[in-house]
């Protein structure tokens, strides 16, 4: 609505107007007129934004993908994570899937593994019921909100993506490779550029919490062999 009201207020005036879209949608028919030129992230945006009704043939799509410095100290770790510990960073709601990991967690009885939930959000509240009602609580820690999450990725063997709906991008995924660590994230089309099943993470079927425990028991048993895996992974 701010995007229509604001083309409307401009739409008299020989102004540039960008548009920003920070989730995928396909009212674009109902603005006043399309952009000459639109930015992707990744082919899964692109894929997304071409259903859009109407498109003028002399649209411009480029795909120009979410970067981070690799370099920065405060981002680069080189220490040993602590045996067992996965890590999910993200604002908490429901189409994060971090309902997932709990379901996971109760196939993962044997199992010597610790979640760390690190952020904040509307889901919060049903997240901590969720855990007290299955009893996981001695395998689940909420750190919340983080400005600098790099202790967290300090500590993880492995950092998390269960997402169950359209992502963006996925900037975590950078800041887990920034970190060194691998990334398990569903088969959600957008992590297809980001996440190479095997050789820079692993990757589950959305929605799927047996998948999922599967790649996390992997995880823990193989640590070494997988971090191998993602730093020469990273090296392609």
């Amino acid at each position: 609505y701010v995007t229509v009201v604001a083309a409307l207020a401009t739409g008299g005036l020989t102004v540039q107007k960008v548009f920003t879209a920070h989730n995928t949608f396909h009212d674009l028919k109902f603005l006043p007129f399309y952009p000459a030129n639109v930015i992707c992230l990744n082919e899964a945006g692109k894929s997304a934004f071409m259903k859009n009704w109407f498109l003028p043939s002399s649209l411009k799509i480029h795909l120009i993908p979410n970067g981070i410095d690799p370099g920065r100290k405060q981002i680069r770790s080189g220490n040993r994570p602590r045996e067992g510990t996965i890590v999910f960073v993200g604002r908490l709601e429901r189409w994060k899937g971090v309902d997932q990991i709990f379901k996971a967690l109760m196939l993962l009885e044997d199992l010597s593994i610790r979640v760390l939930l690190v952020g904040a959000g509307p889901d919060e509240a049903r997240l901590h019921a969720l855990v007290d009602r299955l009893e996981r609580g001695n395998k689940v820690e909420f750190v919340g909100y983080l400005e600098n999450p790099t202790p967290a990725y300090s500590d993880a063997v492995a950092v998390v993506v269960p997402s169950t709906d359209m992502e963006g991008f996925g900037y975590v995924v950078l800041e887990a490779y920034a970190h060194q660590r691998a990334v398990i994230a569903s088969d959600l089309a957008v992590f297809d550029d980001t996440v190479v099943n095997g050789v820079t993470g692993l990757r589950f079927q959305v929605q799927n919490y047996k998948a999922l425990a599967n790649a996390l028991e992997y995880t823990v048993m193989n640590r070494e062999e997988l971090c191998q895996k993602v730093q020469e992974g990273h090296k392609l």
